[in-house]
C-alpha cells in the first residue's frame, strides 16, 4: 500500500521539495536575526558547485539556546505542532544497546536539549507559515 502511494507522490517530488524550500526560506529569513535561535544550515560538499546543492528540509529544526521547553510548550499552546523529533539518542535506544560506542557523546546530548522542529511540509499554506513565524517572533520578544 505504501509503495503504491509513494509511486504516485514520487512524480511530484520536485514540486513538493520546492514548496518545502519556499516555506523554509520564509522561516530562515524571519528567524536569522533572532538572538537565541540558530536556523538550519546547508552543509556543502566543496567538491560540488554550490548550485548543485539544495536543502530539501525533510525537517525544519531550530537550535534554541535557552527556554527550549517553554518555547515548545508555547508553540503547542498556539496550535503549532512543534516537537522534538528524535528525543532519544541512538546509543540510548534499546535496539542499539549492544553496539560499540566510542566517547561520551556529550555534544550530542547537549544538542538534543536545544532542538525544536517546526511544522514543514509541502501542504503548509502561506497563512500557516506566517502564523508560525508570528508566534516564534512573539515568543522571543
Amino acid at each position: 500500500m505504501q509503495a503504491a502511494i509513494l509511486s504516485v507522490k514520487l512524480k511530484h517530488i520536485d514540486k513538493f521539495n520546492d514548496l518545502r524550500r519556499k516555506a523554509a526560506d520564509k522561516y530562515n529569513n524571519s528567524f536569522k536575526d533572532i538572538m537565541g535561535i540558530q536556523v538550519p544550515m546547508l552543509k556543502v560538499d566543496s567538491r560540488k558547485p554550490i548550485a548543485a546543492c539544495k536543502h530539501v528540509y525533510h525537517l525544519y529544526t531550530l537550535g534554541v539556546s535557552s527556554k527550549r521547553d517553554e518555547f515548545l510548550e508555547y508553540l503547542n499552546s498556539k496550535g503549532i505542532m512543534a516537537r522534538i523529533y528524535y528525543p532519544v539518542l541512538l546509543h540510548k535506544m534499546e535496539a542499539f544497546k549492544n553496539c560499540r560506542i566510542e566517547g561520551t557523546l556529550e555534544n550530542a546530548q547537549e544538542v538534543l536539549q536545544e532542538v525544536v522542529t517546526l511544522p514543514l511540509h509541502p501542504f503548509l499554506t502561506e497563512l500557516e507559515v506566517e502564523y508560525v513565524v508570528r508566534n516564534v517572533i512573539e515568543f522571543f520578544k
